[in-house]
């Protein structure tokens, strides 16, 4: 089994979380403890690894195709963790998620139209959008009793205006870590049917669900959203496989497959490498019993930050993630908002994390944290954040 606490030496390995901090943060501290960036520092599954190792020993690099165990691999995945029928024929491939994302812009939406999301949101989104040239519509998440809530109203009147035609949603959600009901998403999928809105349910972080939540992938809604609805999913987050790039788009209706398919033949953007298929059929085929192991360790990794946070730092607003390894606190008490509170924690407390203002408008002082690593790593970077605000208060 796989020991979480030990985790490597990342440095000097080109690793973006790690290597990439002078270039992020302007900090060449070899102290600096990297909290940021979406990614583990955790060994992936040792299934995983034998398969690359097979790969990369025992065949030729040449042109692949994906294998149907390889799709099977998908389709169970989904079924026995989500409940979700799937097919062969409604798996389409892609390099990674936001490229997914930005296909489907460019298949289902023109130069003057609106793509919504939420504020906050994964700033992925923002760049994806800004990059298509696409007028990017918000709609403001509510905190209510400690976790995000979507506005409808918001929501419907900016519908009502018609330059909406596409609402792409991080399920759960990234930053705030929020595992949106069944109820909820019902909810906007009524709305987006109802203006003709094409919805995306980004589920990269669902199998990184908390056990006390359910996650509800939106393939398991009724049937009469499909025809404007898309799924992404990948392994790479779950498993920490981001580098091999290898993810799908789940895609029930034919009108709207041959749209994607047509834009992503005009990108050159359905191969995958020979390591991100064999990666990816690892992942879902042989490595189930690591992701739970994983997802305990992170669940203990969660509680000792919320512990934390509540003893030492009571006046500290929070939002205890119900998925992801992500953690989102509100640093308003020091009295700086983004760049220059994310600059604090980097130079003052030697932690690099990133600033609300990298998700929308909303959140100038509010931080997140990524607890996707040792025990002791994280209890350190909750010392230095707690530096900080001794510092300042």
């Amino acid at each position: 089994m796989t020991n979480f606490d030990n985790v490597r030496d990342r440095h000097q390995t080109n690793s973006a979380k790690w290597d990439g901090l002078a270039d992020r943060f302007g900090s060449n501290d070899p102290n600096l403890l990297a909290m940021w960036v979406a990614d583990m520092d955790f060994d992936p599954a040792p299934a995983i690894k034998e398969s690359l190792q097979d790969l990369a020993i025992n065949h030729v690099l040449g042109y692949t195709i994906p294998s149907d165990d390889f799709y099977q691999s998908q389709i169970d995945w989904y079924k026995d963790r989500h409940q979700v029928d799937l097919q062969k024929s409604d798996i389409l491939l892609s390099p990674g998620v936001v490229g997914s994302i930005g296909a489907v812009i460019q298949a289902v939406t023109g130069k003057d139209d609106g793509v919504m999301i939420h504020d906050p949101a994964y700033n992925g989104f923002i760049k994806i959008l800004k990059a298509n040239k696409r007028k990017i519509v918000k709609s403001p998440l509510i905190i209510e009793a400690g976790k995000f809530v979507m506005d409808y109203d918001q929501i419907e009147a900016e519908f009502k205006k018609g330059e909406v035609k596409l609402f792409v949603l991080s399920n759960p959600h990234n930053p705030g870590g929020r595992v949106w009901t069944r109820e909820e998403l019902v909810k906007l999928a009524d709305l987006c049917q109802e203006y003709g809105v094409y919805l995306i349910s980004d589920e990269i972080h669902i199998d990184l669900t908390y056990p006390e939540n359910k996650a509800t992938s939106a393939y398991t809604l009724d049937e009469k959203y499909f025809d404007q609805l898309l799924v992404l999913h990948s392994a790479t987050k779950t498993f920490n496989i981001a580098g091999v790039k290898c993810s799908a788009i789940f895609v029930k209706n034919e009108e709207l497959k041959d749209k994607i398919q047509s834009t992503q033949a005009l990108l050159a953007h359905s191969a995958i490498s020979s390591f991100g298929l064999v990666a990816t059929q690892a992942a879902f085929a042989q490595s189930r019993d690591w992701q739970q192991n994983l997802l305990a360790y992170l669940d203990q990794n969660r509680q000792l930050i919320v512990d934390f946070f509540q003893e030492n730092l009571p006046q500290v607003d929070f939002i205890k993630p119900e998925a992801t390894y992500l953690f989102w606190f509100d640093a308003k008490d020091i009295g700086l908002e983004g760049k220059e509170l994310e600059d604090f924690f980097t130079q003052e407390g030697q932690v690099a994390l990133v600033n609300g203002l990298n998700y929308g408008e909303t959140s100038p002082t509010w931080m997140r944290l990524n607890f996707a690593t040792s025990r002791e790593n994280v209890q350190e970077g909750l010392n230095r954040i707690k530096s900080c605000f001794d510092k300042k208060t």
